[in-house]
């Protein structure tokens, strides 16, 4: 049976109808075009949406920070390449590009420069933590803090 007999023996008008076959439209649309699929291949995600999504896509974890700051505390896994470096795009381009990028910063906001290089040098899913290692911390998420030694600098010899 048809969906217009089957209104009709529902006593909906033609009107009616075609409001509620719209609604359904716009709903289905919503649904499967706006949340499923992705609008933009770079997003900024709360901290506990940057866990979830890093734990389930198991991507590269990237930490754009300074040497200095990143002795300060990292997340597990991070690896390190410092946006201010002049050589940061040629470090990048070893990244594998078919993985989930996400990446970090103290605040999120060098971090939300590094995504915008990272969309234009064809990575196709990149994810920043928004508020950075800040916002992780402050969420209650562990940091790495790396062992003193490995960042003291070589004493001369007097």
């Amino acid at each position: 049976m048809s969906v217009i007999k089957k209104l009709n023996k529902m006593k909906i008008s033609k009107t009616g109808a075609v409001i509620i076959w719209a609604l359904a439209s716009m709903t289905y649309y919503q649904f499967y075009t706006c949340s499923g699929a992705k609008s933009s291949p770079a997003s900024d995600l709360a901290p506990i949406d940057f866990k979830s999504n890093l734990n389930y896509k198991k991507g590269t974890l990237l930490d754009v920070r300074t040497p200095q700051e990143t002795s300060m505390g990292y997340i597990k896994g991070a690896i390190f390449m410092n946006i201010n470096d002049n050589d940061f795009t040629q470090k990048i381009a070893t990244l594998d590009k078919s993985k989930p990028i996400f990446v970090y910063c103290r605040s999120g906001r060098r971090s939300r420069n590094a995504l915008a290089i990272l969309v234009t040098k064809g990575f196709s899913e990149v994810y920043n933590l928004d508020g950075g290692i800040t916002a992780w911390q402050s969420d209650g998420y562990p940091i790495e803090i790396p062992d003193k030694q490995e960042y003291l600098e070589p004493s001369s010899d007097l």
